[in-house]
């Protein structure tokens, strides 16, 4: 009820209850309406994460295929990628209510889908079998003979797939695969061949090497691997010991020289040269290989060590012509007609170089049959050969020695050996053809 009291107008308080009751129903209702209208906007135009993918709740199972199973492979090489049928589940996504996808959108939770696959393993092995026909094998760790020691050619894959291991990987759900990831493997690799190169290799690398060059040292025919052990033969090696020794081993061999006229010569035989000791050399060289321990510019124990160069004096006897020079250079000190051996096997003077190894003034010659003393000794050979006076002898030179020839030395008028005695010191070089 109101009362006028003039142009007031006066509101109770009843009426201020109502007005303000229709204001908060107003208000309520159009949150509500906003609410809803944001969650039917939401559901129908907001978006899921599934799978670390965003896909759009209106067109969520296209997009699932577009965007996610578009990408997804299990082989790298698409040609069998036809061989795989994947199975999966989004229904419980597309069923989601209006709350759940404007959560999902308001949110960007992940939600994540199975993806599995059944493959085709008969077709995947009669192809991939196929493609290995034109494919290489893997290539084993081998031994093989380098420059001077073995080492090992590496192994190689090749392109052979290992159908057995790819398949088993697929059984696994494997996914994002290469067939190149399953090669076939060598059977034997680098690192299994090192400790079988190690002991081969221990014999080749010790080695003796001498002054002249000459080398003792294990070879590819000496040491082999046979059936997977080292094997090593000695009965070679001791041919490679005495085959570096000989080298020293020069008495008897061929020499050059230049006779009294300066002609060059050759002849073969001998006292010159080295010797080896070979009752020292020898122990010497199996201590050293049992010890592993290698020497460098060795010189060999040696009997005799042949001098570096001709004496300067010079003398040579020639058996054709019964006939001896004294000389240095091309100057003739002294010469004269001899008797060498009688041609008969055991009495013929033997040819080569020699060196006077001896000199007596006086001495017995001794052999069978026979005790001669002479004057005048100058020894060429640990056998008895030498220069000496022989006055027994009717004649010199000529044919003298066809039938009154010595048992091997060169003998000499009297008075020449006396004064060749004179002239000679040991070590002399003697040639003799």
């Amino acid at each position: 009820m109101f009362n006028n009291f003039g142009d007031i107008k006066i509101v109770t308080s009843g009426e201020r209850k109502k007005k303000l009751k229709i204001k908060i129903i107003v208000t309520v209702s159009v949150v509500v309406v906003v609410f809803v209208a944001a969650l039917i906007l939401l559901s129908v135009f907001g978006r899921v994460k599934v799978n670390g993918v965003y896909l759009s709740n209106k067109n969520i199972k296209q997009e699932f295929q577009n965007k996610i199973m578009s990408t997804h492979t299990v082989f790298m090489e698409d040609k069998y990628n036809k061989f795989i049928k994947y199975k999966y589940n989004i229904k419980d996504i597309e069923d989601r209510n209006i709350f759940t996808k404007a959560i999902d959108t308001l949110t960007g939770r992940n939600r994540s889908v199975s993806i599995t696959y059944d493959a085709d393993y008969k077709k995947i092995k009669k192809t991939l079998k196929k493609d290995n026909k034109r494919n290489k094998k893997p290539k084993n760790a081998k031994i093989v003979k380098g420059k001077k020691l073995y080492k090992i050619r590496p192994a190689e894959l090749g392109t052979k797939i290992d159908v057995k291991g790819l398949v088993k990987s697929l059984k696994n759900n494997a996914e994002n695969i290469s067939v190149y990831d399953f090669l076939e493997q060598p059977k034997i690799l680098d690192e299994d061949l090192e400790p079988t190169l190690k002991k081969l290799n221990k014999p080749l690398k010790w080695h003796i090497t001498y002054k002249n060059g000459a080398e003792i040292r294990h070879n590819f025919n000496t040491v082999k691997l046979v059936k997977g052990k080292v094997k090593v033969d000695e009965t070679q090696m001791q041919k490679i010991i005495y085959k570096a020794l000989a080298t020293y081993d020069t008495i008897g061999g061929v020499w050059e020289f230049k006779d009294h006229k300066g002609k060059k010569r050759k002849v073969k035989g001998g006292t010159w040269g080295s010797a080896v000791n070979y009752e020292r050399e020898m122990p010497y060289i199996q201590r050293a290989y049992n010890k592993k321990k290698s020497h460098d510019n060795r010189k060999p124990y040696l009997l005799r060590e042949a001098p570096k160069h001709y004496s300067k004096i010079q003398i040579e006897v020639s058996i054709p012509k019964q006939h001896m020079w004294m000389y240095k250079g091309k100057k003739i000190i002294m010469q004269s007609p001899v008797v060498t051996g009688l041609p008969k096997k055991k009495r013929q003077t033997p040819v080569g170089v020699f060196y006077i190894s001896e000199r007596k003034p006086g001495k017995y010659l001794k052999g069978r049959g026979y005790k001669t003393w002479v004057d005048y000794w100058m020894r060429l050979t640990p056998t008895g050969v030498g220069f000496h006076d022989a006055p027994w002898q009717p004649t010199f030179g000529g044919t003298r020695y066809l039938v009154g020839g010595s048992h091997g030395c060169i003998n000499l008028p009297p008075a020449f050996a006396k004064k060749l005695y004179g002239k000679t010191e040991s070590g002399m070089t003697t040639f003799i053809h």
